[in-house]
């Protein structure tokens, strides 16, 4: 039963690798060109389009590769039907992010009133537990629920197309009590922990080229585990879309 979960991650994971590789390095390309003339913004505007463009097939080959007996060929062609709904993903993401980035500077400029209609109406003079509980709920909607989201849209559109999207049953089952815990386990143990971790060298590693290579090394298995994070929330919403 494991082999082809293990095949279809592995699969999963070296598309969403090599696609997140190429945008990373259209970014770049973004970052070297100077925007002087109107041409030269063109091209910084190329450069964004071609790399949201592969992040999205990136998710489409690794949706479509996963099945067992597809291709790569056609795999590649049928990862264009992902592009709406990743553009659709975009923006629900950043809808929750800017909601939420809103809600937090809210409640920090009426914190002290907060802090005042506690002491007024219950006496509690210490609430320090609701600040950082509505701080934990903003960054759970932001991360956890958004990304369910954004793996149920994908699916959805690498399942069926747009039509897909209209049926809201990814929603659902992206809103699943199920789906959220294994985002959030996925989160803290391929993502949240590692980084965490992403400062700690050997003592007495000397600073010479030994040092650059445990520094590559660490940092390439961190996006290694960053790509097999995305791709098990991926896995997952296409096999709740199957169903």
């Amino acid at each position: 039963m494991l082999r082809p979960v293990i095949s279809a991650l592995t699969k999963m994971t070296s598309a969403l690798a090599v696609g997140h590789a190429l945008a990373a390095a259209c970014y770049w390309w973004l970052l070297q060109t100077p925007e002087s003339t109107v041409f030269m913004l063109l091209v910084s505007a190329s450069a964004i389009i071609i790399g949201v463009a592969l992040m999205a097939l990136s998710a489409g080959v690794a949706l479509h590769w996963q099945r067992e007996g597809a291709g790569l060929t056609a795999t590649l062609r049928r990862s264009i039907r992902v592009l709406p709904a990743f553009v659709i993903a975009l923006c629900l993401l950043g809808i929750l992010i800017f909601l939420t980035r809103r809600g937090e500077l809210w409640w920090s400029a009426h914190r002290g009133e907060i802090d005042a209609w506690f002491i007024a109406t219950f006496g509690l003079a210490d609430v320090d537990w609701l600040h950082r509980a509505f701080l934990m709920l903003t960054r759970f909607v932001r991360w956890i629920v958004g990304l369910s989201l954004v793996a149920g849209l994908l699916a959805a559109g690498a399942s069926e197309g747009v039509r897909a999207l209209l049926h809201f049953q990814w929603l659902r089952q992206a809103c699943g009590l199920r789906r959220l815990l294994l985002v959030l386990a996925v989160l803290a143990g391929l993502v949240w922990l590692p980084w965490r971790a992403i400062e700690w060298r050997p003592p007495g590693l000397p600073p010479n080229w030994v040092e650059l290579a445990f520094t590559g090394t660490k940092l390439a298995l961190f996006y290694v585990l960053l790509c097999l994070a995305w791709a098990i929330l991926l896995f997952r919403a296409a096999r709740d879309m199957a169903r």
